[in-house]
């Protein structure tokens, strides 16, 4: 037979492994097998954002406020601090799709109300840029910018509404010439801008409108 005291202190032993084993409270240690413990889920590292990958979430509306983000475009590039040239206006290129002139500008294009147009001619204004401002669309290309009041962009010579026909007379000089009554024509000098103009209308003394854009579409009065 043990002793009493020893088989006291066995007892003991026994009670409190099986009292700890297993033990998944708040306290006490977890006794389980290293093996079959299920590790935590490791924290995510990617940090990347929707602005790293160019990519606009499709909840967020669009924007037309300046220089945030439009829906499916990115960034607007339009402005009053942008600048008409022969070729385009801003980061538009006559010549660009529809598509391609939405993504250079950042903005989407939509339809002009004042214009009604034609199956193969459509006018349309940008959702985010400066006001008076719009393009010509002739069979799915961008062929010619309008500037009406109240816009303030001017050339990339500094000629605007508002210019005086003498201030015309100064920036271009012979490139200038009358083409109708307070009508007056910019022909740009090198060879490869040659299918393009600038055409400004005047009440005789100053600019009150003017385009530019490639021929034929620029000689017209009215866009479509």
């Amino acid at each position: 037979m043990r002793h009493p005291a020893r088989l006291a202190v066995s007892l003991c032993l026994a009670t409190a492994l099986l009292a700890s084993c297993g033990d998944d409270g708040d306290t006490g240690p977890d006794l389980r097998n290293a093996s079959t413990t299920t590790a935590p889920a490791a924290a995510s590292t990617d940090v990347t954002s929707t602005v790293e990958t160019g990519t606009t979430p499709t909840s967020e509306p669009a924007s037309t406020g300046p220089g945030t983000t439009t829906a499916g475009t990115g960034t607007p590039t339009l402005s009053d601090r942008s600048s008409v040239s022969t070729t385009g206006f801003d980061t538009i290129v006559f010549g660009m799709t529809l598509a391609q002139a939405e993504s250079a500008a950042g903005t989407k294009l939509v339809p002009a109300p004042a214009f009604s147009g034609d199956p193969g001619c459509t006018v349309v204004v940008p959702e985010s840029g400066p006001a008076g401002v719009s393009f010509t669309v002739t069979k799915g290309t961008v062929e010619r910018v309008d500037i009406r009041p109240p816009a303030t962009v001017g050339t990339r010579s500094g000629a605007r509404i508002g210019s005086t026909v003498t201030q015309l007379q100064s920036l271009y000089g012979d490139r200038l010439t009358a083409a109708a009554s307070g009508v007056y024509v910019y022909t740009p000098r090198d060879a490869a801008d040659a299918a393009f103009r600038v055409v400004f209308t005047t009440d005789g003394s100053t600019v009150t409108t003017y385009r530019a854009g490639r021929v034929p579409q620029v000689e017209s009065t009215d866009p479509c």
